[in-house]
């Protein structure tokens, strides 16, 4: 059998993986209260005012509280506290939906909780599992699993070394849904590919995505067309015959970081890499001209002949100082049978894995003081319990997952 990468665990792990490095009494949420016995009250800043005021709820929880339970593992605030108390000091504020010296919008802020808390609870969903069907992992499986979880963290550029990132598992002790040993990592993967690794696109899928990005790609199409004949209208304006000129209109409209000085580039170029990073056949522009808008697959340039330097050597190439105006493109979808793959297969894998935890609900119950309408049940919805479960893709797909 054909082995298929086991990332989608992987990447559970991953987004877990900076609060990890960072860093029993059981209440009723609607029975937190504050020092001075005040019970939480709801946000007062809430779009919605039936959202609780998670960051008082934070505030006061108790160290030994169990604030998550899935079938027989348990979490108490003390240990969940390290990923979940960084959303009300993030160091990307922007991002988390707040600004600088204030608090995330408490609307934000129960929505990124519930995912923080739901990701936890896949993670004792599926350790449970890989427990109870005994997975054990060979040498030859460890070595591979390990090498593909290291092709992961450089593919998504977190530039976390190899043994900072086997440094993050749980050395001593047994695992917890908040840190795994590596051991039980490598079982839950294993259970995936399991499970998974035959998973692939039917041919109506591959047609139906194959359209979809025929159309996106003819909308990019159109629109940097749209964008290039923008800037050849640069190319009438006065300013671009003079050096002097040139470098006023770099600062005002290029995208290059050289704009800001100008458009010029710090290094001197030859005609024939002129010619290559352009993609053209030959450069023959001279000091003082200026060159149509240049096309290349990742933007536009309209590039001005500075000077041209003495060579140092005899019978070596002339080099020239350039100027640009640079302009980037909207990048094109991979529409071949291969890109397609790429691009849909893990979302199919991503969300068989999602069905699959809420199957496992059933077998492993999850309940969380932070949320008593149920972890998997949106604030708008009336529903009890873990929510309505997202229907599996295809009966062929959940027979897969239940074997």
């Amino acid at each position: 059998m054909k082995h298929t990468k086991p990332l989608i665990v992987i990447s559970i792990l991953l987004v877990c993986l900076p609060a990890i490095l960072r860093g029993a009494e059981e209440v009723p949420a609607a029975s937190l209260k504050t020092a001075d016995g005040a019970p939480v009250k709801k946000a007062k800043a809430a779009r919605d005012e039936n959202v609780p005021d998670y960051a008082m709820m934070m505030a006061f929880m108790k160290p030994a509280t169990v604030v998550l339970k899935v079938g027989e593992l348990s979490l108490t605030w003390k240990e969940m506290s390290p990923s979940l108390r960084s959303l009300l000091a993030s160091p990307n504020p922007k991002e988390n939906g707040m600004r600088e010296g204030k608090m995330m919008d408490p609307q934000k802020l129960a929505e990124e909780l519930r995912r923080r808390v739901q990701r936890m609870a896949k993670v004792g969903l599926f350790l449970q599992e890989a427990r109870a069907r005994k997975i054990e992992v060979s040498e030859e499986e460890r070595t591979r699993y390990l090498s593909e979880m290291v092709a992961k963290l450089k593919q998504n550029g977190k530039g976390i070394s190899k043994e900072k990132y086997l440094s993050s598992f749980r050395q001593t002790g047994e695992s917890t849904m908040a840190r795994l040993t590596l051991d039980d990592t490598l079982r839950m993967v294993k259970m995936e590919e399991q499970m998974f690794g035959d998973v692939d696109l039917t041919e109506q899928e591959y047609r139906s995505y194959g359209k979809y990005l025929k159309a996106v790609n003819e909308a990019v199409d159109k629109e940097n067309q749209s964008r290039k004949k923008q800037v050849e209208t640069l190319l009438d304006d006065p300013l671009i015959k003079t050096d002097e000129g040139f470098a006023m209109l770099a600062k005002e409209y290029s995208e290059g970081k050289e704009g800001a000085k100008g458009g010029e580039l710090d290094y001197d170029f030859t005609r024939q890499e002129l010619a290559e990073v352009n993609e053209l056949k030959s450069f023959d522009w001279q000091v003082g001209e200026v060159t149509p808008v240049l096309e290349t697959e990742l933007g536009f340039r309209i590039m001005r002949v500075l000077r041209v330097s003495v060579p140092a050597k005899d019978g070596q190439p002339e080099k020239y100082r350039i100027a640009q105006l640079l302009f980037a493109k909207l990048a094109n979808e991979d529409g071949s049978r291969e890109g397609v793959k790429a691009k849909v297969l893990p979302l199919k894998k991503q969300k068989l894995l999602e069905d699959f935890a809420m199957e496992l609900t059933k077998k492993y119950p999850v309940t969380c003081v932070l949320f008593p309408e149920g972890l998997w049940v949106e604030p708008a919805e009336k529903t009890t319990g873990q929510g309505k479960p997202v229907q599996p893709a295809s009966e062929t797909d959940k027979n897969k997952a239940e074997k």
